[in-house]
């Protein structure tokens, strides 16, 4: 059990409106971390196609001699 003590900003601020506020807050957070929960392998599956897909590494300077410099790293 958690116990939470709101206080408002000011002496005028609506603490039924702030407790409010934060139910729905934490309401909000429930729903989006079960549907996490629920979409993770399908989340795993789209990342993992994506990178299959993409070919991430820069094979241009990994084929060729030694005595090369296309990037003329050696001037």
């Amino acid at each position: 059990m958690v116990t939470v003590h709101l206080t408002g900003k000011t002496p005028e601020s609506d603490l039924t409106l702030i407790a409010g506020e934060f139910s729905v807050a934490l309401i909000d957070e429930r729903v989006r971390r079960d549907i996490a929960a629920e979409t993770m392998s399908i989340r795993e599956l789209i990342v993992a196609q994506a990178f299959a897909e993409a070919d991430i590494i820069d094979r241009s300077g990994s084929e060729g001699s030694y005595i090369d410099d296309p990037k003329g790293v050696a001037i």
